[in-house]
């Protein structure tokens, strides 16, 4: 059984209302952790790219991983964009702009 650190859960509380975005018990439950190498595939229009910010915020943040340690990949340049814009975004309302080191690539570019 999974439990939920409390503590992590209203910091990610505080990430959504700070993205202005309310986020589903699932997708709440998937961006508490992803300390471990993390996939996330689902249908379009389905929240991905708010999870998966709040999830990288999350990391900087509440588990202090160093942004500059954290790789996110997608698949093209446009997905790449609006995750990095997002994320920056989030960022830059929470007043710590010193987490926006994460970098952001697409599968191409990582492997070239």
């Amino acid at each position: 059984m999974f439990t939920v650190d409390p503590n992590a859960y209203n910091e990610l509380a505080s990430v959504a209302s700070i993205m202005r975005k309310a986020l589903t018990k699932e997708q709440m439950m998937f961006a508490l952790d992803f300390r471990k190498p993390t996939l996330c595939f689902s249908d379009p229009g389905t929240g991905k790219t708010s999870t998966l910010v709040a999830g990288i915020f999350m990391l900087t943040s509440y588990y202090k991983i160093p942004a500059k340690e954290i790789c996110c990949v997608s698949y093209t340049n446009n997905a790449v964009a609006e995750i990095a814009g997002r994320y920056n975004k989030v960022c830059e309302s929470a007043r710590m702009m010193s987490l926006a080191k994460v970098k952001f690539c697409t599968f191409s570019s990582l492997t070239n």
